[in-house]
């Protein structure tokens, strides 16, 4: 049994507390009640020696299981900032971060406190490593603060395992800022096909998140998101208003952006008026930033008065608010020219125009390398030449792409002749939907780590994007076959990688802690 393991299993609820496996800290009877002081620093009171106990004597030093009842057992432990009475709190030292559920008291940041067990939530602990070479970016390029973009990096990297809000651990690299997060939903027994979501405040700024595809999670979930990804129905969508005619959305992305915005409406505008809010900033990696590029797009709409019905009225009212994206590795989630069709010929729709414009200005997607999902959907003569270059090389990977752009033709059985199709087909069949997405917005591109280190990315448009061959990505890169293809895979992640401050690992006990740190020490010294 783990130092740090669950006190309140429903197995053992009428048995008594479970036994905590302890080292004798002194020679002990049985009944005796005792301390002990853990490796993190924190000092255990009210153990004690079971009365049953086989032995009459535990030995300093011997292993044994002492009674540990939430009831009774306080812990003297370190807060981690401050907090008022009856209010949560972090505690414990690294790497180690526990929760306490109710401050007895006002707490003060690094002081010790004497706190009953059972107000400590030791199952939802997480390593937090803290990352000393994180990536930051000035506001000239995003039109935001340096540290709002590491903080939307960090929420959209911790969505993808967090549990509850106090998972997430949103703290600049600099310790001088950190959003709370104040909503939080994984969707339950939906999590496998609704993407979680989140909502962050700091300062003036309210930061609205959600998760990219899963695909680190089971065979069913990883299906599940990539048949989000693929549902590109171009859909029309009346919250747009007037603007809806000549703009069309991602059918998934706008459905699971459309959805939050509804379900936590009220939530948001409360903590809008209480907060002050001036600023919001959208957010996500992957596939949660197509749904929070949708989002930027629909509340920019009603705030702006385009739609005039009394739901959208609610966000009309708020006044003067900025709205901006910043998102990792996105993919193209909004179609549209500006054009709708009438008596036959195609017309320009201003509002469309005019909302496509503004959100384009104020939208940025971090992108780098030879990622294959920012070139979804309507850059498929790239993906054309990644397929070719692999199947030259090593036929047998070519099912085996991981990038989900790909990976979803694998998983569903299609072969490479059948997305040649696609990619060569006429304007009659799916192509000519995958051409008319955009990034709607400036693409933040890096092209290799010289360009990430020395913090000098391209500002790119989306047709000079377009414009990037494969073949020209493949000049310094020697990697052939299957290494290719985990190349393009890893490259899909390192853009929000390298912004965040903070990586997050869930943990169940001790034993795995320690790995877990043992592992980021020697990636540390390798660093090194």
């Amino acid at each position: 049994m783990g130092f740090f393991s669950s006190f309140f299993s429903s197995d053992e609820e009428d048995l008594g507390p479970p036994p905590k496996e302890v080292r004798a800290p002194r020679d002990l009877n049985r009944g005796d009640m005792f301390e002990l002081q853990d490796n993190m620093g924190a000092t255990w009171k009210n153990l004690k020696v079971p009365d049953t106990d086989n032995h009459e004597i535990v030995k300093k030093g011997e292993t044994f299981g002492a009674i540990c009842d939430p009831e009774v057992v306080i812990i003297n432990i370190k807060a981690q900032q401050d907090a008022e009475e009856g209010h949560e709190f972090k505690a414990g030292g690294y790497p180690f971060q526990w929760i306490v559920e109710k401050a007895p008291q006002e707490i003060k940041n690094n002081q010790f406190y004497d706190i009953p067990l059972k107000s400590i939530d030791f199952k939802n602990m997480c390593v937090y490593e803290k990352k000393t070479d994180s990536v930051t970016i000035g506001k000239g390029i995003t039109g935001v603060d340096e540290h709002i973009t590491q903080i939307c990096a960090n929420m959209s990297s911790q969505i993808y395992t967090a549990g509850r809000k106090k998972h997430f651990k949103t703290l600049t690299s600099d310790g001088e800022h950190e959003a709370k997060i104040e909503v939080f939903d994984d969707h339950g027994q939906y999590n496998a096909s609704i993407p979680a979501f989140a909502v962050g405040i700091i300062n003036q700024t309210m930061i609205i998140a959600w998760r990219g595809t899963n695909a680190k999670g089971s065979g069913t979930n990883t299906a599940l998101d990539f048949i989000s990804d693929f549902a590109i129905g171009p859909t029309m969508s009346h919250l747009l208003g007037s603007a809806s005619a000549g703009i069309r959305m991602h059918n998934a992305m706008h459905s699971f952006a459309s959805l939050e915005l509804e379900v936590h409406g009220d939530t948001i505008i409360s903590l809008i008026g209480e907060n002050k809010i001036t600023e919001i900033v959208f957010t996500g990696h992957s596939l949660g930033g197509g749904i929070a590029q949708c989002a930027h797009l629909i509340l920019q709409a009603q705030m702006d008065g385009l739609n005039d019905s009394s739901s959208a009225q609610k966000w009309t009212q708020l006044g003067n608010i900025a709205l901006r994206t910043i998102v990792f590795s996105a993919p193209q989630s909004i179609l549209g020219k500006g054009l709708v069709l009438s008596k036959g010929k195609r017309v320009h729709n201003k509002e469309s125009e005019d909302l496509l414009e503004k959100i384009g200005g104020t939208t940025m997607n971090f992108v780098y390398g030879s990622d294959i999902v920012p070139r979804g959907y309507s850059h498929l003569h790239y993906i054309g030449e990644v397929l070719d270059k692999v199947a030259e090389e090593s036929p047998e990977t070519v099912g085996s792409i991981a990038p989900p752009l790909i990976r979803m033709f694998s998983s569903f059985g299609f072969v490479r002749e059948s997305l040649q199709d696609i990619i060569g087909g006429a304007s009659k069949d799916v192509s000519g939907v995958f051409k008319d997405f955009r990034h709607h917005g400036k693409l933040v591109y890096y092209q290799d780590t010289t360009a990430m280190s020395g913090g000098k990315p391209k500002v790119l448009t989306h047709d000079e994007f377009d414009k990037i061959t494969y073949a020209s990505l493949c000049v310094s890169n020697t990697k052939t076959g299957i290494d290719r293809l985990e190349n393009i895979a890893n490259d899909h992640s390192y853009p929000r990688d390298s912004f965040v401050s903070y990586e997050a690992t869930p943990v169940v006990d001790e034993k795995e802690a320690m790995k877990i740190e043992y592992e980021s020490l020697r990636k540390r010294k390798r660093r090194e």
